[in-house]
């Protein structure tokens, strides 16, 4: 017997899993992708339009690196040309570090 969690916006019961009866994971997915537009402004998604439009070699070649720059990555205050796949790998390692972990494999 599983016992139904509430919809974190409205608090309509549902099982676990499913989405919310009154529709309200459109809603979070949109106030997701909001705040993501407010989190990075104007100047952020104008390097990333030009990153995709004339794609440049990814800086860091990191294990895994598909050699092709799709995504800024902030470097000491600066937004250098990086893979997904290294952008993901080097939050990955700096989170990391943040929980105390000192060695991550393949950096």
């Amino acid at each position: 017997m599983t016992v139904p969690s509430p919809c974190p916006s409205c608090l309509a019961p549902r099982e676990p899993g499913e989405s919310c009866p009154n529709g309200c994971r459109s809603e979070a997915v949109r106030a997701k992708a909001a705040k993501t537009r407010r989190r990075y402004g104007p100047v952020y998604r104008r390097i990333k339009r030009a990153l995709v439009a004339s794609p440049l070699p990814c800086v860091w070649q990191l294990p895994g690196c598909t050699g092709t720059a799709t995504t800024p990555d902030h470097e000491g205050g600066q937004l250098v040309p990086a893979c997904a796949a290294c952008n993901n790998a080097r939050a990955q390692a700096a989170a990391a570090i943040a929980r105390g972990i000192t060695y991550v494999r393949g950096l």
